[in-house]
């Protein structure tokens, strides 16, 4: 599964600057090109155990909130359904930071059930 590898390449790759995630999503907007900070990977809180990814959409189809970072820009998606899935550099406005993502915030997500992979680094830009 290239995604699935891909995505856990990113959120284990400490490089400055980091990488990110291009992909497309099958179940909406299937032509648009989206750039995702991944942070969460593991299986489906259900019974399929489907692979699922909680990122932070930096860029992509409406409505991503250009005001980054927002709560509004987190997004839950099936691995499975993204495709033409490339790593590139992490860049976008230079005054964006990466969002946090803490233990607390762990503890309330419903994306993902059992975390397989947790991106603990914030995503860092070129200087």
């Amino acid at each position: 599964m290239a995604a699935y590898d891909d995505i856990v390449t990113v959120m284990n790759t400490t490089s400055i600057p980091s990488k990110a995630i291009q992909a497309k999503y099958l179940n909406a907007n299937p032509t648009v090109v989206r750039k995702l900070l991944p942070v969460l990977l593991g299986p489906e809180p259900d019974d399929s155990n489907e692979p699922v990814v909680l990122c932070y959409q930096y860029e992509g189809p409406a409505p991503v909130d250009p005001n980054h970072p927002s709560k509004k820009n987190w997004r839950c998606f099936k691995v499975k359904s993204l495709t033409e899935v490339a790593i590139i550099e992490f860049a976008t406005n230079p005054k964006f930071k990466s969002p946090p993502f803490t233990h607390k915030k762990v503890e309330k997500q419903n994306c993902v059930d059992v975390i397989e992979e947790w991106r603990k680094k914030p995503y860092v830009q070129a200087p």
